[in-house]
């Protein structure tokens, strides 16, 4: 047996393949060789260095000739197909091209148009997002296969065109609440009764429509990148400008000071922990899940600064956040649960606090004040540019993103500067607290003298 080396692979003569012949291969120390079958032309096993061994079938497509380029299918592994099965497949195949057909090319067809399969893309898209580490991926994709056009199982990528996604779209925007069916189960006299009773679920609306074409733009340019589609139908897309109507008509605003008072004393009428969580956002400005998701060992009990974790952060950036002396009173005076990391914690054994709409109906109630969570978020910035904190200061305190070139070059985090800041505004509250008499365990806000930075221009509100 002699070996002749073409390309780096060394091809040995024929011989009559059997189980026990390519099993006694030993594994080249370099290169590859193959061993061709001496029944059938073109069949063959192609041996690799790390002992790996295949079925291989060379041919030429049918009316090229001896000029036409030889293609090479790998019929299996060896130790997953039996030798006499991967004849019967070259035998088959060489049959089909003698037909005129090419095998090779049409296996290649077959697999763009599987990879091209939207639900396929789809999980190839969140193991991509997954290694680049990115905050909240399976999310990312729940939400991409939930709005996409369906069943995705049955849709291709090259398909969906602008019609049909800006259909989809507008038919999200026009959803806004859906009654869903949800079954119950009680215990009544030792017997199990089950009763069946409709619950409000939102299944859509501007804001999931937003959120969705954000998220589909990317992934439908991640798609193009990888062949999949030839064009982003979302590609020049632009977001219509806003008329003054609804501009006026926009939700969300800021707390007057009359209204904190006024919601800072409701707070503690509230079910526990509910009234601290709402007061802690007042005086820390962070999102809701943010805070939901505080954990004792994100607070830093010698410099007061409660850490932000990235994979919690809606930006995926970890964000530093100082707590003043007021928003510490709040935090420690929370029970600590065993086995539950959360100071704000939930019902269930380990688990944080939820449930917000029912709570924050409640604590609206008590106090008469129409608001969100978020609204408090806006009040915390607004009040922040009214006591003069510089705009860029402002919105690194709400771990805003900050423009391209700034994020790059710019890495000094300004702890002492967001500190005296936070200082500032809880200052600004606690002149507008009184804790009520009979009520003793009121956090009170005391009145201190806070050091000032030529950055901070102190004025009333």
């Amino acid at each position: 047996m002699w070996f002749q080396k073409k390309g780096g692979v060394f091809v040995v003569d024929k011989a009559n393949l059997t189980e026990e012949r390519i099993r006694a291969i030993a594994a080249p120390s370099a290169g590859e060789y193959v061993l061709w079958d001496s029944k059938i032309s073109g069949f063959g096993v192609r041996c690799f260095p790390s002992g790996r061994k295949v079925f291989i079938l060379m041919y030429r497509p049918a009316g090229g000739g001896r000029a036409a380029t030889k293609r090479r299918m790998t019929l299996g592994d060896i130790e997953k197909v039996k030798l006499g099965a991967a004849r019967s497949a070259a035998q088959t195949y060489l049959g089909q091209i003698a037909g005129g057909a090419d095998p090779q090319a049409d296996r290649k067809a077959v697999a763009r148009r599987d990879a091209a399969r939207l639900d396929r893309a789809l999980e190839s898209y969140e193991t991509h997002l997954k290694k680049r580490h990115v905050v909240h991926a399976e999310q990312i994709v729940r939400n991409l296969k939930r709005y996409m056009p369906g069943p995705i199982d049955q849709i291709d990528l090259p398909s969906i065109d602008r019609q049909l996604i800006a259909a989809r779209i507008a038919k999200i925007e026009e959803q806004s609440v859906a009654d869903t069916a949800m079954q119950k189960t009680s215990k009544t006299s030792g017997a199990l009764k089950k009763s069946v009773s409709k619950v409000k679920r939102r299944v859509g609306g501007p804001g999931a429509a937003a959120d969705f074409r954000t998220k589909a733009h990317t992934f439908f340019n991640w798609a193009v990148g990888r062949g999949l589609m030839y064009a982003n139908p979302l590609a020049g897309w632009r977001r219509e400008r806003i008329t003054r109507a609804q501009m006026t008509g926009r939700t969300g605003r800021a707390l007057s000071d009359a209204e904190i008072k006024i919601v800072w004393g409701a707070c503690e009428k509230v079910a526990k922990p509910y009234g601290d969580y709402v007061r802690l956002l007042l005086l820390t400005g962070q999102r809701r899940t943010e805070a939901s998701l505080l954990q004792w060992d994100d607070i830093d009990a010698g410099t007061g600064i409660w850490t932000i974790p990235a994979g919690v952060a809606k930006n995926g950036r970890a964000h530093a956040v100082p707590l003043t002396v007021e928003a510490r009173l709040l935090v420690d005076r929370q029970p600590r649960f065993a086995e539950n990391p959360y100071v704000f914690s939930g019902r269930n054994k380990g688990s944080a606090i939820s449930n917000w709409s029912k709570r924050q109906g409640e604590l609206v109630k008590l106090s008469g004040v129409s608001f969100t969570l978020h609204d408090l978020r806006r009040t915390f910035r607004s009040g922040l540019r009214k006591l003069g904190v510089d705009s860029e200061l402002a919105e690194m305190m709400l771990n805003h993103a900050r423009e391209e070139l700034i994020e790059i070059y710019d890495r000094e985090p300004k702890t002492d500067e967001r500190r005296e800041a936070a200082e500032l505004w809880a200052k600004h509250v606690g002149s507008l607290v009184e804790p009520p008499a009979d009520a003793p365990n009121v956090i009170p806000i005391h009145s201190r003298s806070t050091p000032q930075s030529p950055h901070l221009r102190a004025t009333s509100i």
